[in-house]
């Protein structure tokens, strides 16, 4: 069995913007959180969880019939997730988001599932704990991004292993975008 979901992976070029962002959030006091590795910047489209060998061929017969086509995106505003008042993920997102929305709702047409909690996002880092709730609040008010386009030209099922030190993430195939 191996673990794993669709994903836009974020540009090279465009991981500089993410990784200042993370720098303003780690000089946040009182924040304890684990920041994502610059190389592994991603877009959830859909997790799928453990697989087999058979589900994954599967899943790659039927993601290589999805046919959209590539999208401009920038980056937007940061957020958290689930609340304000109890932060466990900040993350930024990704505009416009009825683009991603868009893939995310084929894949999931094409899979015979709805996910409609899906939210257009990055994230930065998984919070542990917030000791000075408005020093994080400064900080996240303090990060702006410049819309500097990127295109999103495919969309990939990754494989997932989660180590000590965070998860190593690995391609399995590459679907692109018309």
């Amino acid at each position: 069995m191996v673990r794993c979901f669709i994903a836009i992976e974020i540009p090279g070029e465009c991981r500089q913007e993410l990784i200042s962002a993370q720098e303003k959030l780690k000089k946040a006091p009182g924040l304890r959180a684990n920041f994502v590795e610059g190389g592994n910047f991603h877009l959830t489209l859909r997790f799928l969880g453990e697989l087999s060998e058979s589900q994954i061929r599967k899943i790659k017969e039927i993601a290589s019939k999805i046919k959209l086509r590539r999208f401009k995106a920038h980056f937007g505003k940061v957020g958290v997730f689930p609340s304000a008042s109890f932060v466990r993920v900040i993350w930024m997102s990704l505009e416009p988001s009825e683009e991603a929305k868009r893939l995310a709702r084929r894949i999931n047409d094409y899979l015979g599932t709805i996910d409609e909690k899906f939210k257009s996002h990055v994230t930065l880092a998984r919070v542990k704990e917030v000791i000075n709730q408005r020093a994080l609040e400064k900080a996240l008010e303090s990060i702006h991004v410049p819309e500097k386009e990127f295109e999103i030209k495919e969309f990939k099922l990754k494989k997932s292993t989660l180590t000590p030190k965070g998860p190593v993430y690995e391609d399995i195939c590459t679907f692109p975008l018309g």
